[in-house]
Order: structure tokens, then sequence, then C-alpha cells
């Protein structure tokens, strides 16, 4: 997700023009979650983006990214990344990313090895985080799954909440096309609590056409989600691609059934404007 939501097929939602016609299996309501609003740190100057962000926003909460998992010689390996203390005690969330060469050992690996490495390597962080005394209340798996492998991916999830994040609250990044497969919300639901629509850097124009499809899509999943927002700027963007226009476009969104919250990425650039306009009533 966080920086390499782009090259995942953001086509899929701009070419159906006429996906409204379309007859979705019927999907049931989404009850949404708490009404998080948070920022995500994944660097040291994130830390301190985020205590200024606080001062003047106190219902702020923390996701620390603790480690990223890659795919090297056909085998799992794990990054640590900020120690999970980086928002004192009680952050909000922790994040583990895994990388886009995990695509490989998708491929390659039975699926069952597949979820048991998976689950040994989330193992290994989480033992070491509950060695801090800490305590959170969600992890977060951000991951640009292939559409193709959105069902093994799922079956993955289910393996690691019978196991090694049994009893914890699991959110998963999601892409606008993951959210535009019909199956998306009956593979995920019962698995993950919820999932964080990723809106920035994945291709897909902010206009309110590609807006009006991605609500459709999220409505018709039936799951509870959150928006995450990039609160920098890409230079030489269009308009229509600027990270900003998705505040504006989604603001009345915050109503629908499923929607929970939001989650900012600042890139270590602060944010006062996008946090002032993400405070304004839809």
């Amino acid at each position: 997700m966080l920086l390499c939501g782009l090259g995942v097929a953001a086509g899929a939602l701009r070419a159906r023009a006429e996906a409204h016609d379309i007859q979705r299996p019927a999907a049931p309501i989404a009850v949404s979650r708490e009404r998080t609003q948070g920022q995500w740190l994944w660097t040291a100057r994130d830390r301190e983006i985020f205590e200024r962000a606080r001062s003047a926003h106190p219902a702020l909460q923390a996701a620390v990214f603790i480690g990223t998992i890659e795919c090297e010689s056909g085998a799992l390996r794990t990054k640590r990344g900020l120690s999970p203390e980086s928002a004192g005690n009680q952050p909000r969330a922790l994040v583990v990313r895994l990388s886009d060469s995990v695509h490989t050992c998708v491929e390659q690996q039975a699926q069952g090895d597949f979820a048991r490495g998976l689950d040994a390597r989330l193992a290994e962080l989480l033992s070491e985080v509950h060695a801090t005394g800490i305590h959170f209340g969600e992890l977060q798996l951000d991951y640009d799954a292939p559409v193709s492998k959105l069902s093994r991916w799922a079956n993955a999830l289910g393996y690691l909440k019978e196991h090694s994040l049994r009893g914890t609250e699991l959110w998963i990044t999601s892409l606008p096309a993951h959210v535009e497969q019909p199956n998306y919300g009956s593979l995920m639901r019962g698995v993950v609590t919820g999932h964080i629509i990723q809106v920035f850097d994945t291709g897909l124009s902010c206009d309110a056409e590609s807006g009006q499809h991605l609500r459709a899509a999220l409505q018709a999943q039936g799951m509870p989600y959150r928006v995450g927002y990039g609160t920098f700027e890409r230079k030489g963007v269009s308009a229509q691609h600027a990270h900003a226009c998705w505040l504006g476009l989604t603001q009345s969104w915050r109503g629908d059934p499923g929607a929970s919250g939001w989650w900012v990425f600042p890139a270590g650039m602060s944010y006062s404007d996008s946090l002032a306009q993400l405070g304004e009533a839809p």
C-alpha cells in the first residue's frame, strides 16, 4: 500500500462506466466500527509530525510501522521497522508491511506453506512486541495483494486468525482494484475486522465518476472500512491525481454504512491543512 500502490490496476474501476447496472450478489449492510482518526508513523520524522498534529487534534491516534516481511530466495524474511513503543505504551495500531516481493512466495509456495511461513514471521514480531509490555488496539497488515491471488490471501489471513493473530483485531489495507472484485467482501468478511481503502498513489483519477464507482463498490462489499489518505503531494501530478482531491471527494462518505474513520500517511511532511479539512463536517 503506503508507497507501492502504483501499478495495481486502477483501470478496473475506470473501465466500468456502466458498472452500476451490473447486478452484484447481495451483501449484508456493513456495521461501522469505532470511527478512528489516525496517522501512520513510518519514520522518526513521522513521529515528530504526529506529536505536533495531536497537540492541535487530541483525538488523533497512532499506527506504528514495526516491520516489513519480504520474500528472499523463496523464503519469508523480516526487517524491523520502528520500535513499537514509538508512540507510547498504547498505540491504536501496529502495522506490518508485506513488500511486493512477497508476490513471488505467494506464487511459488504451496498455500499451506505460505500461510505457515507468514504466521511464523508474525509470531516472532508479536513476541517482541509483547516483551515490551505495550498494549495495542489492532494489527494492520499492509499488502498490495495481486487481484488474482485474493483468494489465497484470504486463506492465509484465516490461518493467521487461528494461530498467531488469534484474539487480535485485524485490519488489512485494500486498493480500488480489490474492492471492485464482486467476491472481495465474501472472501474477507469473518476473517478481518475491516479494511483500509487506499485512495492515494493508486493511479485512480479523483473525479466524480471514479468516486461514485468506488463508493458503490465499498458498499457492495458489506465490510467496515476506513479511508487511507496521502497528505503529501508528488511533483508534477495533475489536479485529478493530487492526493488532496480525495479529502474533499470522500467527505460525504463518512455517514455511509461501514465507514469507520480514516488514517493519513504524511511521508514526513506536516499536514495541518489536511487535518483541518478532515475535521470539517460533511
